[in-house]
């Protein structure tokens, strides 16, 4: 019997890999759901096309609190935040304090309100791993066979690395992205920095029009698809339980594992009771935090503490003098373009560098709604708009903040945590440095830094950590995690979320996190 504890991109990726051999997995999850007036608002809207919508209908689409308060505005599914958890400090606590740092309940995890942005590492961002780039890019490919991809074949290819040998299904840039791109080419040849590299995104996206599933540009992306064009980790969980090739068991939470005998005995609650079932091994997806809690409640040596390591982080409005073309709502609002960053301070490690016109939750902080696109107010916020770019700078996480996470051990239950944040004067140090070359190169671009629009690490929160317990061809540390993911010495347990990572590049993490699961999943069965 082989159990996989978890449902998001980790576990689809382990799922993959065991369906390949034949294996009908047991998935233990919690699986929070979307809540049922925000599937029914979803349903109704998705059966006909954006222009039929009602005003009502607009309006529950983009209702968000947050994108009218200070700060990063946080991105909710239908109006509904029930994916993230209900524990989680403050990204900025430098003390210990009771929680954690975010996780997400739902079935499919973070991926169902993700942006679905996909770049490999480069080979010199792993250079040191114990799994080489090519062995991961071919596991990328496996784990996307089916699944819609937007790649653009251009210059980050070269050096991150192709997916598809066929450049097909790209989304289509609307005219003032089109623009956007044509300016970072140009600073991109006239740059001085070492070395910038320029490119449309890569999206787990269906475009085209041949799929009842494809983008209709609604401008909303970043709110719930209506259409489910944007790819998520449910959609899989979904259909694999409908055709029965899973054995789905939500409203569960592990909470300790004991290998022995040659077997793996789960503990877990359901329905406020504690349960055990006993597998043959045992697949644990269930992200950087509820993973590190579980294996340190489990641990044969009643470890205490772990570090959680995140990528640096920081968002930056920029403005132009001159403006770009708004074409909202008749816009996809996912990033649309990358930028990878190199200089001499922090090489080999490539910077990741999203940058996008306004997205409907600051294009909300404007003024702009639908109701009100062709009025006064509707035309100042469009301008206003013409002139700014939201850019934000991801670096490798030996150059990021850290959580430092602890537990009481339970017997009978997951254990509280407590949790508090580190961002050294050294990260700090290496993203402002970074923030001041590409902050230069988008001057050739004609982007100026926006003065007091800037949100660092901790409030500009990205879901980008791990490495907790690490991958090591040769372990030797407590946390330390053998190149099939296995803790303690242990022959049947396989840890195969970021967790393992053994560190995090700057570059998109959930491509990374599935090819990774696939890979340990292939060779453990």
């Amino acid at each position: 019997m082989n159990v996989i504890i978890g449902s998001g991109l980790a576990a689809v990726g382990t799922i993959r890999a065991l369906l390949k051999k034949k294996v009908r997995p047991i998935v233990l999850d919690i699986g929070e759901r979307l809540p049922e007036d925000a599937v029914r608002l979803q349903v109704a809207m998705s059966r006909r096309s954006p222009g039929d919508w009602s005003g009502e209908e607009w309006t529950r689409i983009g209702k968000n609190d947050s994108a009218t308060k200070k700060g990063v505005p946080r991105k909710l599914v239908f109006g509904s935040d029930y994916f993230y958890s209900t524990e989680q400090v403050d990204a900025d606590e430098s003390e210990f304090r009771a929680g954690t740092p975010p996780w997400s309940p739902a079935r499919g995890g973070f991926s169902v309100g993700w942006g679905a942005a996909v770049l490999p590492p480069a080979p010199s961002d792993i250079a040191d791993w114990p799994v080489g780039h090519e062995e991961l890019l071919a596991n990328m490919r496996q784990v996307l066979d089916g699944v819609p991809l937007s790649e653009p074949h251009d210059e980050l290819s070269s050096v991150f690395g192709q997916i598809r040998s066929e450049s097909r299904d790209v989304l289509a840039l609307s005219s003032g992205q089109q623009q956007l791109l044509a300016r970072l080419q140009q600073a991109r040849s006239q740059s001085n920095t070492s070395c910038i590299l320029v490119g449309q995104s890569r999206l787990l996206t269906r475009a085209g029009d041949s799929h009842e599933a494809h983008c209709r540009m609604c401008g909303h992306c970043s709110s719930g698809c209506v259409y489910g064009s944007i790819y998520t980790a449910e959609q899989e969980i979904n259909r694999w339980i409908r055709d029965g090739s899973i054995d789905y068991r939500g409203g569960g939470t592990v909470f300790r594992l004991e290998e022995r005998h040659g077997a793996v005995r789960i503990h877990y609650t359901s329905s406020d009771r504690v349960h055990t079932l006993d597998a043959g091994r045992v697949f644990v997806a269930t992200g950087a935090v509820n993973s590190a809690r579980l294996l340190l409640n489990s641990s044969p040596m009643k470890l205490d503490s772990a570090v959680i390591r995140r990528t640096g982080y920081t968002v930056q409005i920029y403005a132009s003098p001159s403006s770009l073309a708004i074409d909202w709502p008749n816009v996809n609002t996912q990033t649309s373009h990358f930028l990878a960053l190199q200089h001499p301070e922090t090489a080999p490690y490539w910077a990741h560098v999203q940058l996008g016109q306004p997205n409907e939750l600051i294009l909300k902080r404007l003024g702009l709604r639908q109701s009100n696109v062709d009025g006064f107010v509707g035309r100042a916020s469009r301008g206003a708009a013409s002139r700014l770019v939201s850019v934000a700078l991801n670096v490798h996480s030996d150059h990021g903040p850290t959580y430092e996470i602890r537990i009481g051990h339970d017997a009978q239950r997951l254990p509280n945590m407590e949790t508090r944040a580190h961002w050294s004067s050294k990260s700090r140090t290496t993203i402002n440095s970074y923030s001041k070359v590409l902050a230069s190169a988008l001057r050739g671009a004609g982007l100026y830094r926006v003065p007091f629009a800037r949100q660092d690490s901790g409030a500009a929160l990205t879901y980008h950590f791990g490495a907790s317990f690490p991958m090591s061809a040769s372990p030797s540390a407590a946390h330390h995690t053998d190149v099939l993911g296995r803790p303690f010495g242990w022959q049947r347990v396989h840890v195969v979320d970021t967790s393992v990572l053994p560190a995090i590049p700057a570059t998109t993490v959930g491509l990374l996190t599935m090819a990774n699961a696939h890979r340990i999943a292939s060779s453990a069965i």
